[in-house]
This record gives structure tokens, sequence and C-alpha cells, in this order.
């Protein structure tokens, strides 16, 4: 072997953290021991900016009635004083909305590991209610799947239940059940 399993193992970490495309898995995948399904999903950057619309929207009124009233911008052109107070427009929804109207936003979505239906989760709170913290439970919003999800936030790694743990803890109370029923016979 070129390199052994603990190299090739820092090697894809080091390759996830920085989001190569190559070392994340995109494509829901089934382990057979198991019985559980898994895929990687990604941050959703259109809905996380869409999240930053109506803060967005406030700041740019504020500026334009405040600029247009107490400074001398009222006799320039309007569209270059949006582009004066831009910066500030963009760093005040940036720190409203992550400061005060969410709380520590994240946004992914991707495809469910069972049947490949795209799903969405929301870390983070929204206006002091508290969100999933580092790993979020769901369920699949297909009506024809509804498999459990478990999705953490540190990775975007989703999984599914095991498929064979209904059948492990049948087969174990079946034998705590004989088990049981040995000892009172005896």
């Amino acid at each position: 072997p070129i390199m052994s399993d603990s190299e090739f193992d820092a090697l894809k970490a080091s390759l996830k953290e920085n989001g190569s495309e190559i070392a994340v898995s995109k494509e829901p995948k089934c382990s057979i021991d198991t019985g559980i399904c898994s895929v990687t999903w990604t941050k959703d950057k259109v809905r996380q900016a869409v999240a930053y619309s109506p803060p967005g929207v406030v700041f740019l009124l504020l500026w334009e009635i405040l600029s247009y009233e107490l400074t001398p911008l009222k006799y320039v052109n309007p569209i270059i004083g949006l582009l004066v107070g831009s910066p500030l427009i963009y760093f005040g929804t940036i720190l409203f909305a992550e400061n005060i109207f969410y709380q520590d936003p994240l946004i992914a979505s991707g495809p469910c590991p069972e049947c490949n239906d795209e799903q969405r989760v929301f870390f983070g709170g929204v206006l002091g209610i508290e969100g999933p913290g580092d790993e979020a439970k769901m369920k699949c919003s297909n009506a024809d799947c509804k498999c459990d999800l478990t999705i953490t936030r540190k990775n975007l790694r989703v999984k599914t239940k095991s498929k064979f743990a209904d059948a492990v803890d049948k087969f174990e109370k079946k034998a705590a059940a004989r088990e049981a029923a040995a000892e009172a016979a005896a």
C-alpha cells in the first residue's frame, strides 16, 4: 500500500475540513453489516441568503430614510446613495441577523439516504427560540418513506436508524423471556 489507514483517514479528514468535493460523499450509501444508510448534505447558501433578506430590507429602508433626512446625500442620485451605504447595509444586516434575529444559523439540504427525496434542516435559534444543537433528528418528508434521520451539524452527515435494530430488539426480548421462563420453571 502507498499509505497506511491512519494516514488515509487523516488526509480524508483534512480534505473534508477544506471543503473538497472529492472527499465528501453526496450519494447515499447503505451498509449491509449495520443496516444504516448515510449521506453527506451541503450548506444551502441560497436559502441562507434568503433568510437574511428581512433584516436586509429593514436596514436598506433605514439607510434610505436616514441618508435622505440627515445627510447631504438628498441632493445626490439615490443609486449613488445606495452605493455609498451598501457596506453599512451589508454589515448591519449580517450583524443583526446573526446576533439578534438568528443565533448561529445554518441551513443544510440534501437527499434522504433511503428514498433520495430532497430534505432540509435549520440549525440554530430564531428570536431566542432554540433549535437543534449539534445533532438534529427529523423524519423524511416523503409520505412513502418517513424514515428517521439524524443530522450532525459538524460534518452534515445524515444517518438513518439501523434496519436491524428492531429485529435485534425482538430477538433479545424473546431470549430474555425464554431465560425468565426457564428460571421460573427451575
